[in-house]
């Protein structure tokens, strides 16, 4: 690989957070009530070896590769010269990951990162906790919280609505609407916006979900319907507003083509006659072939900073001459993370585990970021603004938690 001209350093946020209890030998077993996590040696005294599983064969192949370039991008431009892998394809599927699985020997491995899939990802953790192995997984479904020694470390949709509602309403936009798949995302957007609606001060409305093309045409509720239910339900509550009503802005929480089609649909079902509403949304719609329309002009989104990312992109297609998709920069960090928790000892290297859930967190290639000590994320986000294809920072994300 070519000399690059920018080296990226993680920043560590000065502090540490008291850890509660999960399993294996990376935590201190003195005490059943507060166990802490705690500092371990390297299983080989000159390296910390990382196994990464993931799908390098079949439909998404694609995002496998990618992550295995971002992650030798990341140990060149760190000079992470004392961390080496071992790349394990587990395919697309959960059958491939069964067999790769059969052949895998982890005696000598320290950290285990991947899968991409939350099914993957549960039957490599069954090896993972047999090998008293710490597990940091490319998945964001909220099902793989609390289970012990796993943390999730994909973007989590949850806290961009958070963002972007909790802005929308400090803009006076507090009357919040949505349109979701009625599927367990749609249940998981209709709770998110349940729970946090009393202390971002907002209302939610009315949350109408659709169902796919292939349920059956008498069970189905189309988008169509969904969407005009949608702006029924704006309207009437418009011509009966009370003294402090707020504006209404309607979330649309999905992203890539399922977001195109969304606000085809709204498009296409616009009239001249539909009052004014704010769009909110989650993610970078820059990367999207969203149609520039009344629908999509000035919206708001939610998502990690893009300055930093920008430039790992670049870097990234000069290396290896195709853009990444966003799950590349989140495997970047998590090379990050894993360096900043080395500790060169006289006697080795040393694995400072209790570094991991620092409560002011660390600053990668996507923003600040923490994990928690129940397997979940956080992270910053900034609010942009839509506008022409580009996306405008209106409201830049905190520094530091």
């Amino acid at each position: 690989m070519k000399r690059l001209s920018s080296v990226i350093l993680l920043s560590l946020l000065i502090g540490c957070n008291t850890i509660e209890n999960k399993m294996g030998h990376f935590f201190d077993k003195k005490s059943n009530e507060n166990p802490k996590l705690i500092a371990l040696p390297s299983k080989n005294p000159l390296e910390v070896k990382i196994a990464v599983f993931l799908p390098l064969s079949g439909k998404y192949q694609y995002l496998g590769q990618s992550i295995l370039d971002s992650i030798q991008l990341a140990l060149y431009e760190l000079r992470a010269d004392n961390i080496t892998y071992t790349a394990i394809d587990v395919g697309s599927d959960s059958i491939s990951t069964q067999k790769a699985m059969e052949n895998v020997n982890l005696d000598d491995i320290d950290i285990i990162l991947g899968p991409v899939f939350k099914d993957q990802a549960e039957h490599i953790y069954k090896q993972a906790k047999k090998n008293n192995l710490l597990m940091i997984t490319y998945s964001n479904d909220l099902d793989l919280m609390n289970m012990q020694g796993l943390y999730i470390f994909d973007i989590i949709p949850s806290k961009q609505i958070k963002k972007v509602t909790q802005y929308a309403s400090s803009k006076q936009y507090s009357n919040i609407y949505s349109v979701a798949p009625k599927n367990k995302y749609g249940d998981f957007v209709e709770k998110t916006l349940l729970e946090n609606m009393g202390a971002d001060h907002y209302n939610v409305k009315k949350v109408s979900l659709y169902t796919a093309s292939d349920i059956p045409v008498v069970k189905r509720f189309t988008l169509s319907e969904a969407i005009l239910g949608i702006k029924s339900s704006v309207k009437g509550d418009i011509a009966n507003k009370i003294p402090g009503f707020g504006h209404p802005a309607i979330l649309l929480p999905e992203q890539n083509n399922n977001l195109i089609n969304v606000v085809n649909q709204l498009q296409f079902l616009h009239s001249s006659n539909d009052p004014k509403y704010k769009i909110l949304g989650i993610g970078d719609w820059s990367r999207y072939s969203l149609t520039q329309n009344i629908i999509t002009q000035k919206a708001w989104v939610a998502d990690i900073p893009h300055k930093t990312l920008s430039e790992f992109d670049s870097r990234f297609q000069d290396n290896y001459k195709y853009t990444p998709p966003r799950i590349a920069a989140i495997a970047y960090d998590s090379i990050m993370l894993i360096s900043a928790i080395i500790n060169k000892a006289n006697s080795g290297i040393i694995l400072k585990f209790e570094e991991l859930e620092r409560t002011d967190g660390y600053q990668g290639i996507t923003g600040a970021f923490r994990l928690k000590s129940n397997g979940a994320n956080d992270r910053l986000f900034s609010v942009y603004e839509y506008e022409k294809g580009a996306m405008k920072e209106i409201a830049p994300a905190n520094t530091g938690f």
